[in-house]
C-alpha cells in the first residue's frame, strides 16, 4: 500500500486503503491522517466520508464527524447512509439544531426503519 501511495499520493482510494490498514494495525491516530487525506482528494466518494466520520467518532471527535458529514451532504445529496450517521451523531451529542432537516430527508427514503421512526417521535419531526 505504501507503494501505491508513492505512485499516486493524491489518490483517494490509496489513502483510504492505507488508512484502513493502519486502523486494522491498531494505529488509529496515524490512520486519521490518511483517511482525512482521502476525503480531501478530487476522486473521493461518500464511502470515504462515512469511514472517516466513524473514525473521528471512534477517536472522540464526534463534533468533527458531524461537521464533515454536514459538508459532504451538499456534495452527495440523498445519501441515506450519511443522513443516518448524521442523525445518529447529532442524537448522541445532543446537537440537534438542524436534526429535523436530516430526519425529513431520512423519512422520505426510510419510512419503515424503526430507528428513524423513534427519532422522528423523539424530536417531534412530523408524520410519516
Amino acid at each position: 500500500m505504501q507503494h501505491a501511495l508513492a505512485i499516486a499520493p493524491d489518490s483517494a482510494n490509496a489513502n483510504h486503503a492505507y488508512g484502513l490498514y493502519l486502523v486494522r494495525s491498531g494505529k488509529q491516530d496515524q490512520a486519521l491522517h490518511y483517511l482525512e487525506t482521502a476525503i480531501r482528494q478530487e476522486d473521493t466518494n461518500s464511502r470515504h466520508i462515512y469511514v472517516y466520520a466513524v473514525a473521528l467518532d471512534s477517536s472522540g471527535q464526534t463534533d468533527a464527524a458531524i461537521q464533515i458529514i454536514d459538508e459532504a451532504s451538499n456534495r452527495w445529496p440523498n445519501n441515506i447512509d450519511l443522513y443516518y450517521l448524521q442523525v445518529s451523531y447529532m442524537d448522541k451529542t445532543g446537537q440537534i439544531e438542524g436534526i429535523h432537516h436530516y430526519l425529513s430527508l431520512l423519512a422520505t427514503v426510510a419510512t419503515d426503519n424503526p430507528q428513524v421512526r423513534r427519532w422522528m417521535s423523539k424530536y417531534n419531526a412530523g408524520d410519516f
